[in-house]
């Protein structure tokens, strides 16, 4: 009698209890993960602010760090350091511009005229002021890419000085382990980008990738644009008829101008921000705005932050 086993009964009395046990468990865990996940949500929400807030404040750091660099023409200038330095620049001066303008709309009266001058006594101050910072913030920035100082030179040619210099000012930094500017390479990432990744709006970019393909475009705008106004004085000639085929040509350049360049660009914007880690929201914002340039040029200012984890990183060091 003392071998006889009951626990058959017991045994099914546990397993009820081990399966709700389970079920609790399970709920619980599902309930951790949605808080998590929730959590986490948050937190990318505001790493997105955090990392504007961070890049923006690195940017103005920067401006003045380069600024004060006035007579410097030794050294190096990282990719990060020039574009910022650069596109910061062209914003301020745009906007001076258009204020300058706003300010010509008033010349009729006596106070409209003493604004214009003032206006622009202070903005070819500024012009001025900051030529000598950017040309040796250029030369340093072609030492990063192990290039000679005198290619700054090629800014001389008429027309497309800027936009030819440009592309070898977007070259990888050779002082933080980069290959330094090479032409096929730049060639075969303009290739590259417009074969795979044409109309392509996720993923990320990275800052090289992105502005040598920019400043390629740029460059070949720049000859389109030439082509276009070439073949429209001709037609000119012609009278009424050569006006309307001026306009029938505008169209047709201005379509397979935004095949070609804008629509790749614009994909890369958007994969240039993802990579930073701002909204995409910027790049809406930035060219519904860029009819008046400054958009476009301040598009330019956040697209040249840098990665969302070296943004991160350095925030941390301080």
């Amino acid at each position: 009698m003392s071998e006889e086993k009951i626990p058959s009964a017991g045994t099914e009395e546990n397993v009820p209890t081990q399966s709700s046990t389970d079920a609790d468990s399970v709920a619980e865990s599902n309930e951790k993960t949605d808080s998590t996940e929730r959590k986490q949500a948050a937190n990318g929400r505001a790493s997105a602010r955090d990392i504007m807030r961070a890049a923006s404040k690195s940017c103005n750091k920067n401006f003045w760090n380069m600024f004060r660099q006035y007579f410097k023409f030794k050294g190096t200038a990282s990719p990060v350091e020039y574009w910022q330095f650069a596109n910061t620049f062209l914003v301020w001066t745009a906007f001076g511009i258009y204020v300058l303008l706003l300010c010509s709309a008033l010349i009729a009266t006596g106070i409209g005229i003493v604004l214009w001058i003032l206006m622009l006594l202070v903005l070819l101050l500024f012009v001025f002021a900051l030529i000598c910072p950017i040309v040796s913030a250029q030369v340093r920035r072609l030492h990063d890419t192990g290039l000679s100082g005198w290619w700054i030179l090629l800014e001389l040619i008429p027309v497309y000085g800027i936009a030819i210099l440009a592309i070898p000012l977007s070259g990888p930094s050779v002082s933080s382990g980069g290959k330094g500017f090479s032409l096929k390479d730049c060639i075969k990432n303009f290739g590259d980008v417009l074969r795979h990744k044409y109309c392509r709006f996720k993923g990320t970019a990275s800052f090289d990738e992105y502005w040598q393909f920019a400043t390629v475009c740029f460059l070949l705008t720049c000859i389109w644009v030439t082509i276009y106004l070439f073949i429209a004085l001709i037609f000119l000639i012609l009278g009424p008829v050569g006006i309307i085929i001026d306009i029938v040509l505008a169209v047709l350049f201005f379509v397979a101008w935004a095949a070609a360049f804008l629509l790749p660009l614009l994909g890369a914007q958007y994969r240039r921000v993802h990579d930073i880690g701002i909204s995409e929201w910027v790049v809406v914002f930035c060219n519904l705005a860029s009819a008046a340039i400054v958009g476009e040029l301040q598009l330019n200012v956040y697209l040249s932050f840098p990665s969302a984890a070296e943004t991160l990183a350095a925030a941390e060091k301080k």
